[in-house]
């Protein structure tokens, strides 16, 4: 018969909270190393989610009182949180009543401020490759039909990139809607969208998914990447992935963020000097109240009630730096169309020159100013 102290401690043992499981991002010092690391993961008794090796990484998971574990590892060069990516999108615009998909077809307003439709006649963003790092695309909007190519789901190996959210749909349609006699037109109707899932239902996501997402398209080779999505936190994993893909050719534009009026609140990776900063205005040429603030803004779009493609073939008016990016996705396909070989330098002098700057409003609020695709495809995409 078990005796007091032994029924005591049993009773102990039961009442013991179990460990926490914690995720972790590990970069290797060599290919080698990742491993070795791996295989002492799971010695140790811990679980390998994915592998990131663009950047030799692991991403791993593990109760919490084995960190010292991992942190002993040999052949270890870092070990990063999974920290948290958000949408750059305000919440409650998504309560707005949708559209039904039979609408006949209109030019948004911010389409329309930023002179698209001048650029039309000379260029519709052609074979253009933008990846939309986003919730994904509803696969089947009637609006999308024939602007969509290979996608990627981070989040679900296997799955499809398919929407669950409509974000990353209203994200598309700003950029790609097509010229069909319903719903909206987007600024380059004629470019191919990759939609990459980095994002769940929610709208929230982890580096871990945005890092796969990001090597996914460097090994697509991808021409553009829209990020209307943000962290407050820094990674360094993460700016050596955004440096990669732009040495890689590859154009990034990046959603401020919505932590306006308050100065220097940029999210990543728009702070990172190799991605282009974009910063949301309404129909009066006035920054949005919400647009985040700082001396990394490059540019300024519309994102304010902006028309697009939603879930279930409908379409919505959203607003944030979310949707201002898209705006300027749209522009530098146009401005790809024509000329392939433009890089990043040459396409943010483009946008300087071609951009309206807006009065009474500092470049920490609007970059170079609010962007004029029509000026910049006419004038300086030869």
């Amino acid at each position: 018969m078990m005796g007091d102290k032994a029924m005591f401690d049993k009773l102990k043992l039961k009442r013991q909270p179990k460990p926490e499981t914690i995720r972790k991002i590990l970069i290797c010092q060599s290919n080698a190393d990742l491993i070795q690391c791996r295989k002492h993961i799971h010695r140790i008794g811990g679980t390998v989610v994915k592998e990131l090796p663009l950047v030799n990484g692991l991403v791993c998971e593990l109760p919490d009182v084995l960190m010292y574990e991992l942190e002993s590892t040999s052949g270890v060069k870092r070990i990063e949180d999974d920290i948290k990516f958000h949408t750059s999108c305000l919440n409650y615009f998504f309560r707005r009543r949708s559209s039904p998909q039979q609408k006949p077809q209109e030019v948004g307003w911010g389409v329309r401020r930023i002179g698209a439709p001048e650029a039309w006649p000379i260029s519709r963003g052609a074979q253009v490759a933008v990846a939309v790092i986003d919730t994904g695309v509803q696969l089947d909007h009637p609006d999308l039909q024939g602007r969509l190519g290979k996608g990627f789901n981070a989040i679900s190996t296997g799955r499809s990139a398919n929407d669950d959210n409509g974000h990353g749909t209203h994200v598309a349609g700003i950029i790609a809607a097509a010229d069909n006699d319903i719903g909206v037109v987007g600024v380059a109707p004629e470019v191919i969208i990759h939609p990459v899932k980095v994002l769940d239902s929610t709208g929230a996501g982890s580096l871990s998914d945005v890092i796969e997402g990001l090597q996914w398209c460097i090994e697509q080779k991808v021409d553009l990447i829209n990020m209307s999505l943000g962290a407050r936190q820094d990674s360094e994993t993460f700016r050596e992935m955004i440096k990669l893909a732009a040495e890689r050719g590859i154009i990034i534009v990046a959603a401020a963020g919505n932590s306006g009026p308050a100065m220097d609140s940029i999210d990543y990776p728009a702070r990172y000097p190799e991605t282009i900063a974009v910063a949301a205005s309404d129909q009066q040429d006035a920054i949005a109240d919400f647009s985040s603030r700082g001396r990394e803004v490059d540019i300024t779009a519309p994102g304010v009630e902006i028309p697009s493609t939603y879930l279930k073939g409908e379409y919505r008016s959203l607003s944030g730096t979310s949707m201002a990016t898209p705006h300027i996705t749209g522009t530098i396909a146009l401005l790809k169309a024509r000329k392939a070989e433009l890089d990043l330098a040459e396409i943010k002098a483009i946008l300087r020159r071609s951009a309206y700057r807006l009065p009474n409003f500092a470049p920490e609020y609007q970059g170079v100013g609010l962007v004029q695709a029509g000026v910049a495809v006419n004038k300086y995409s030869e």
